[in-house]
């Protein structure tokens, strides 16, 4: 198989795969999505070489940062849809509720699986090939396409727009550092925070209607998240150094009687 049949076959693959794991679902989603991802990175690792290196501290720091700014561009979208009763508000909670992990082996289907076999598959085979033809630019914007015309097969206007923003970031991303591990960090970091979160922004949009600012909203932000409410939402709390010596102390009292 030459490199322009491997590249179409694995787009129309991807296509297929897409499709079966959001509209058609003869299994569960869970089963279905990490199974595909697994079969796409495959493909990327057939077809296409790959350099394993371990990006470096200031490479890591700014795919963390590029992880954060989207996902409150897309917490700012999550919110516009909800205070404007928009009707993408119905899709967006169809949609939470089918990608939303439930359990702990779903964290590790995403986080192992799922996340690096995007990056591998998008990033490292099709936005690579891709830069062979085009320049670094014009590649990451075909790809970003590509990307994104293959979510027209979830059935859902809400991933499409998703992978065009943070698909074209993704694949910058990639074709600056050249190295994988930069759009893995940031695809990463931008889960780690959308996958709790948006229970927690209905609840504190409802609360506080648009004022963001509010302490309620980054308290349920945080509180909501397993990931990051045992150490971040503490060490940021200013009642916790109160509280964590008030429970020392009570402890000694019961202890000393």
């Amino acid at each position: 198989m030459n490199q322009k049949q491997s590249f179409y076959i694995g787009l129309l693959l991807a296509f297929i795969l897409l499709y079966v794991g959001f509209s058609w679902q003869p299994l569960d989603f869970w089963v279905l999505f990490p199974c595909s991802l697994f079969i796409l990175t495959i493909w990327s690792w057939l077809f296409e070489q790959h350099n394993l290196r371990l990006p470096p501290i200031t490479m890591l720091l700014a795919a963390t940062l590029c992880g954060i700014v989207l996902y409150s561009l897309f917490a700012f979208g999550k919110w516009f849809v909800l205070v404007t009763d928009m009707p993408l508000l119905t899709e967006l909670e169809s949609l939470y509720r089918l990608v939303k992990p439930t359990e702990t082996i779903h964290y590790s289907w995403l986080f192992l699986i799922i996340i690096p076999g995007e990056e591998w598959f998008w990033r490292g085979f099709i936005v690579k090939r891709l830069s062979t033809y085009f320049t670094n630019d014009q590649a990451a914007i075909v790809g970003t396409l590509l990307y994104a015309g293959a979510h027209f097969a979830t059935g859902s206007m809400l991933l499409v727009l998703a992978a065009l923003t943070a698909g074209f970031v993704w694949s910058l991303l990639y074709l600056r550092t050249n190295n994988i591990g930069v759009p893995i960090v940031s695809h990463i970091t931008l889960m780690d925070f959308s996958s709790s979160s948006f229970p927690s922004f209905k609840k504190a949009t409802q609360l506080i209607g648009t004022q963001l600012s509010h302490p309620i909203f980054y308290t349920y932000i945080f509180t909501n998240n397993p990931l990051i409410s045992p150490t971040i939402f503490k060490m940021s709390n200013p009642f916790f150094c109160f509280s964590s010596t008030a429970s020392v102390k009570s402890n000694s009292l019961r202890s000393t009687s």
